[in-house]
């Protein structure tokens, strides 16, 4: 039982806790089973106290123990005492099993071995050797094929013969359709024809595939088996092998822990193996918790919400744990799971064996799937899992404000087909508001086995918008190698974004059936690139109707490095495809003005290379040779990606050729102060070749206007014009590329040709008239003469190390009332807030001795620009400190890799990082600390807000509040300094705790280093050997007192002041070793007394140092 104990003023208050209940397998049902040295045996003892467990309670498991058997968990905890399920001792997870392992077998003759078995309901985990293994099926590896069907309740085939063998009673798999097998009972054969009266979940398809399995006839290869029922007999194939060769394990009991009507639960650190149904059930549970545990081989689901029905199990949190060998769902969530987490996960190997699963559900052998088409759910976050192996769907979601983030997903729809990596879907038009951002999709399958599709025609999707699905925001993923199936596929997504994603390898990049779904898009920066040639494509446009107006399509690289480019599909059905290059895309529809080509070309697919970075940390990529990627940057030796982002190389070997870019009309203008001068904005910087005047067409309020001079300067070209523009004025250009001396960038790109568009005029001056016909004599405003910006800027001349400094110059003006631009240069090693703008903050480097480095800021009026030096020093701070010893240090949890004691490691590259709020460190000190200030680094390269509390204390219970709210530097990761307040600084702390509450960008805490600096507990050589310890002495706010000698007791206290009153007395109890007293009397020397029945066995002079 566990006991806190809490030292008041005037009394002592024992205050008791919630009870622990222990479990070993080596344990006792008739001993008590609150302590480890008298734990209770069996689940089934277990089960009679569960319903009366109390808020706080917990349950531990012994670790390295079995138990079989299932929790049934009736009785809730309530918000901060939850009821747990955890484990103690040492070893690896304690497991709660429903296997049951198949010994003394009975030969039946032919190689079949069977055994007596009671199973709770039919066995669908099968375990052989380690393996799951799947029954017996005929024929054996292949499909039997439907020739015709009625509905969905029979279908024939030519190879059935009831008189050769009569399948009634067994079941029989179909392959309904490319994204649904089914799984029913036969209830009739004859002739040729089966019937299942039950139906399937769709009309059948003919000459789509199905297969007989659960019959004993079906048992002809290695390790197939069959379960009788009636007679509760398993039977398994070995042909000529001993069964006692190998190990046989089959799920007799249903579900692992049944959770009804009950919240507040957490089950952390246990392992569930070997459930025929679920690991976990969910009814009407609300505030579950299952972190840092083991689900494997489940026969269908290892979590199932499936049962609450439209009651709501909110506030789900399912983090740090591992799912393999699941033969339907990792996570079926198909009830109302508003306000759930997900995250930091390994799920793998889910539904993969045919025949198993829901026997009539669209829904199965997805890793995770949240929502149903009945109901709204709120607020879901699904992130930072790792998905591998998946039947169908790696994360299928409905709902609104769900967001799915920094997951890996590969290898999806390797049991069917006509799904996605990411899936969702919608049957009413509201607009959903949910973000799918900074995903890895890999190696979408597809299944088309038992179906009449074409290979080459599948649809294992990377991202798919189904139904009417609107308002998905679709942001910087990666999709590659979805080879036969789009990178993404829209059904839907109206009011929704597909922004700066990548697509790559795929069949399609993006592939969208019709015109309507694609309205009110954004569709932006995004990366389209293909890596083998036809039939890969960019774009495949599916629609009987033009692309809508109302569409953002703008700013996308479309490439076919292979292929050179030469054209993307756009297809008008029901008309034949045509295939279109991006100039005729932009001519048809009238949008990607701005998008371009790759800047380069390869001959041979295989010098195209694909990385990704799927972890927390910047990964560095060794390159065997030099690369581009498709904006013609070039990479030699490495590459750094950032988390959860990708690049496509392509090999510079010799057949890698640069291409250009189009060089496009981006925007004009006329400004207030040059109303002589039409300034034109292009794509990119033009060489000095000036094209002659009558290249250009300026119509000024539809009438053309001269042109007296033509030069360039950078990206723009400026003309210089007869006669100024006017208030007022409707200006218009027109540019014709001539055959001699067009414009042209550097690398001989030319200028396209544009026609007729409008420039704006921001002539505002007074004096300035309107030239649209008012009769009034125009005044032309003659240009001024420019004056230089005056650069004025404030900072200090040395800052200490790891704080953050600023350099303020917004105190620059122009005397022309011109607009400024700033543009900054730091040193190296300095992170700054922004590189333009007035004011930058930089995090100063940790430094040993002093340096001096310079900032160096230009600003520009757009005519000229004034430059300036700024020198700064950044020198050591608080050299006199001593860096405090840890001696251990927890966490309330960690993910994967990134373990605590790598914050005391000295290598910013390495981390601790959490999931979700009031995540904590607790770092215990070798000795009392005066602690003076903290260096703290968070996550490396972040440039990010980290937000968090420090607390400090004496003995790890009560917690003393240092800060509170605190936010770290916005741009860097690096070591920044965190000062004491100085009410903080003057005291002794054995314990120090950081609170993590997230950060600006995601729900992680991330901390690489974390160093205490201050002076050490100060005491005569003889300190360690006394009986009673009191510090801190001087004292200023609280004193703590360590009673260490065992063989002493006392029973009083007394506190008395030179003049001989006592100020302070309490009682004590004798069992109470450590404890506080707080301090409100006043500054001077006291003498402290303890002692028992009266008689004084201790003094000490103690010091009180404060401002009473």
């Amino acid at each position: 039982m566990r006991r806190a104990l809490f030292v008041l003023l005037n009394s002592i208050s024992i205050i008791v806790s919630a009870t622990d209940y222990y479990m070993s397998s080596s344990g006792n049902d008739q001993a008590n089973g609150i302590s480890p040295s008298t734990p209770w045996q069996s689940i089934a003892k277990l089960n009679t106290v569960l319903s009366g467990l109390k808020p706080g309670d917990r349950v531990l498991f012994k670790r390295g123990d079995t138990f079989n058997g299932s929790l049934h968990i009736t009785a809730s905890g309530t918000e901060g005492n939850p009821i747990v399920f955890s484990n103690y001792g040492t070893g690896s997870e304690p497991v709660i099993s429903g296997f049951s392992t198949i010994s003394d077998w009975t030969n039946n003759g032919r190689g079949i071995f069977s055994k007596v078995l009671e199973c709770s309901s039919e066995p669908m985990m099968v375990v052989f050797d380690g393996a799951n293994t799947g029954m017996g099926r005929f024929p054996d590896n292949d499909w039997l094929t439907i020739d015709s069907h009625f509905g969905n309740t029979s279908l024939s085939d030519a190879e059935l013969n009831s008189s050769t063998i009569n399948w009634t009673g067994a079941t029989v798999t179909i392959k309904v359709n490319r994204y649904t097998t089914n799984y029913l009972t036969i209830g009739s054969h004859s002739g040729n024809t089966i019937n299942f009266p039950q139906g399937a979940s769709f009309e059948l398809c003919d000459g789509f595939g199905y297969f007989i399995q659960n019959d004993l006839r079906t048992l002809t290869l290695f390790k197939e088996w069959y379960y009788d029922s009636k007679t509760s007999t398993f039977y398994m194939y070995f042909g000529v092998e001993s069964p006692l060769n190998h190990d046989v394990k089959v799920a007799a009991v249903d579900n692992g822990a049944v959770i009804t009507g009950a919240g507040y639960i957490t089950i952390d650190g246990l392992s569930f193996q070997g459930f025929n149904v679920n690991a976990i059930d969910l009814n009407n549970a609300p505030h579950i918790t299952i972190q840092n545990s083991i689900v494997r081989y489940i026969g269908n689901n290892a979590i199932d919400g499936n049962k609450s029905g439209y009651r709501t199990s909110s506030d789900f949190i399912f983090r740090n744990n591992n799912v393999s060998d699941v033969n339907n769902c990792g996570l079926f969530l198909f009830s109302q799971f508003t306000h759930a987490l997900i995250a930091n996960n390994s799920i793998s190997d889910v539904g993969l064996i045919f025949g198993t699963g829901y026997k009539k559900d669209l829904m199965s052998h997805s890793a995770i799937f949240i929502g149903n088409v009945g109901f709204d759910n709120l607020n879901t976050i699904i992130g930072y899992n790792r998905i591998t192996n998946i039947g169908h769907r790696g994360i299928s979601f409905l709902g609104t404000n769900i967001t799915i983030n920094n997951n890996l997903i590969d290898a999806f729809c390797l049991k069917e087909d006509d799904a996605g990596g990411i899936y969702t879907y919608q049957e009413t038009y509201e607009t959903r508001s949910c973000n799918v951002i900074n995903n890895i999709i890999l190696n979408g399958v597809g299944n088309i086995s038992g179906t009449t599709t074409p290979s080459y025609d599948r649809m294992a999707v990377g991202i798919y918008t189904d139904g009417f699905t609107r308002g998905i925001n679709i942001e910087g993923n990666s999709v590659a190698f979805c080879t036969y199936s789009p990178g993404y596929f829209s059904n839907s997504n109206v009011h929704g974004n597909l922004i700066n994603n990548t697509f790559f390898a795929n069949r399609y990049q993006i592939y969208t059936s019709g015109s309507i779904g694609l309205e009110y898009m954004t569709i932006q920066k995004n990366k389209f690139i293909c890596k083998s040639p036809f039939p890969s494509m960019t774009w495949f446009f599916y629609s009987n109707t033009g692309f809508p107006d109302n569409t953002s399509l703008d700013y996308n690289c479309y490439s076919r490095p292979v292929a050179n480019n030469d054209f993307m599909l756009w297809w008008i059905a029901p008309k034949s495809a045509q295939y279109l290059s991006l100039d005729q895309w932009r001519n048809t529809t009238g949008k990607d003005l701005h998008s371009y080509s790759s800047n380069i070309a390869v001959t041979n697919p295989d010098d195209i290379r694909f990385e990704y970075n799927a972890s927390l940390l910047n990964k560095e990529i060794i390159l065997d040779t030099d690369y581009y990627d498709v904006d013609g940057n070039k990479y030699s030796g490495k590459i750094i990606l950032p988390p959860y982002t990708s690049a496509v190389l392509l090999k510079d070997n010799g057949t890698a050729s640069q291409q250009s870019n189009p060089l496009l009309y981006v925007s004009s203008c006329v400004e207030d102060n040059t109303p002589s001068l039409i300034k034109i904005n292009c794509s990119a910087n033009l060489a000095n070749i000036v094209s002659s005047s009558n290249t250009f067409t300026v119509l000024v309020n539809s009438s053309k206007r001269e042109i007296n001079n033509i030069t360039v300067s950078g990206s723009q070209v400026l003309l210089t014009l007869a006669s100024p523009i006017y208030i007022g004025d409707k200006i218009s250009i027109s540019y014709s590329a001539p055959s001699e001396s067009p414009l042209q960038n550097t690398s001989g790109t030319l200028l396209t040709s544009f026609s007729n568009m409008n420039v704006s005029n921001n002539v505002t001056s007074s004096n300035s008239q309107s030239g649209s016909g008012s009769g009034q004599t125009n005044q032309p405003v003659e240009p001024k003469t420019n004056n230089p910006p005056v650069v004025l800027v404030s900072t200090q001349s040395e800052y200490p190390s790891g704080f953050v400094g600023e350099i303020d110059a917004s105190k620059s003006y122009d005397s022309d009332k011109d607009i400024l631009s700033y543009t900054w240069i730091a040193p190296a090693s300095f992170p700054v807030s922004s590189t333009t703008g007035p004011k930058i903050r930089f995090l100063n480097p940790v430094v040993n001795s002093t340096i001096t480095t310079e900032f160096k800021l230009n600003i520009s009026d757009g005519k000229t620009v004034q430059s300036k030096t700024i020198p700064i020093s950044i020198r050591p701070y608080r050299t006199d400190l001593d860096v405090a010893e840890v001696i251990d240090i927890t966490a309330s949890e960690y993910n994967a890799s990134d373990l605590p004691y790598n914050i005391l490691d000295g290598r910013i590259e390495t981390m601790w990082s959490a999931y979700g709020d009031n995540q904590w460190i607790i770092m215990e000190l070798k000795e009392p600390f005066d602690i003076q200030h903290v260096k703290i680094a968070f996550q490396p390269q972040g440039r990010k807000e980290s937000y968090f509390d420090i607390l400090a204390s004496t003995d790890k219970k009560e917690w003393e509040p240092i800060f509170t709210k605190t936010a770290s530097c916005s741009f860097s990761g690096n070591l920044q300094v965190f000062e004491f307040p100085p009410s903080k600084s003057e005291k002794e702390f054995k314990f120090v705790k950081i609170v993590g509450h997230t950060n600006s960008v995601d729900k992680f805490n991330y901390i690489s280093e974390f160093r205490i600096f201050g002076h050490r507990h100060s005491y005569n050589s003889t300190y360690e050997q006394q009986p009673v310890k009191i510090y801190p002495n001087p004292a200023e706010f609280f004193v703590n007192i360590s009673i260490d000698d065992n063989a002493l007791n006392f029973d009083f206290i007394n506190i008395i002041n030179m003049a001989g009153k006592i100020v302070f007395r309490n009682r004590l109890d004798p069992g109470i070793r450590n404890f506080k007293i707080p301090i409100d009397f006043k500054k001077g020397l006291y003498i402290l007394q303890m002692g028992l029945g009266g008689i004084t066995l201790f003094t000490q002079k103690l010091i009180i140092n404060n401002s009473i």
